[in-house]
């Protein structure tokens, strides 16, 4: 609901790269084109910053999902999710 969002429906051969990187979070985001921005502790939404559009939804103190895209809405999108590892395992399993 605060990303503005129903759901995102990606197919996998749009998936350039999966990376766990708790360090995405600091720092400016960019503008918000719609979303839910609660600084320090809460993102949902879409956000521009140099040319690249990015999908955010998660709280500011967690260690996000980091999926970059290619033809796509969307250069990446950086999600909340339980344990990011398996899912990253999950989905290069989808890929192989």
């Amino acid at each position: 609901m605060w990303a503005l969002k129903d759901k995102l429906i990606i197919p996998l051969a749009h998936v350039k790269n999966l990376k766990v990187d708790g360090k995405i979070l600091e720092g400016y985001k960019g503008i918000r084109i719609p979303g839910t921005a609660i600084p320090g502790y809460y993102y949902a939404g879409t956000f521009k910053k140099e040319g690249k559009k990015t999908f955010y939804n998660t709280h500011q103190n967690a260690t996000p999902l980091v999926i970059e895209l290619k033809n796509e809405d969307f250069d990446r999108l950086i999600i909340e999710v339980d344990e990011p590892e398996s899912v990253i395992n999950e989905i290069e399993s989808q890929l192989s």
